[in-house]
């Protein structure tokens, strides 16, 4: 079993602890989350062709979120989701 794999089995448990981190004080913490997020939305994009417009359009709604909060640790968050979302996602994010 490789790591795609057993990630693919716990993404959304993955993406729900996800979303702490990229709202934790540090920056190093929430450009990291970051990372793994970019990572398991690779595994969707490769792997869960069944699910990924929902699983993009979930991933979607926290950046929304974020955006309106004031604080600049939520909206740093929002926007490092943003960008993962654009880099593997575009073109799910053109046609919302």
């Amino acid at each position: 079993m490789t790591y795609r794999t057993l990630i693919r089995s716990f993404l959304g448990q993955i993406l729900d602890l996800l979303w702490v981190a990229l709202r934790a004080p540090n920056v190093l913490i929430r450009e990291t989350a970051a990372e793994v997020l970019g990572i398991c939305l690779r595994i969707m994009k490769n792997r869960d062709h069944k699910n990924r417009d929902q699983w993009y359009a979930k991933i979607l709604e926290d950046p929304k979120l974020g955006l309106r909060i004031s604080a600049t640790d939520a909206i740093h968050g929002s926007l490092l989701i943003l960008s993962q979302l654009l880099d593997t996602a575009g073109m799910f994010m053109g046609a919302s």
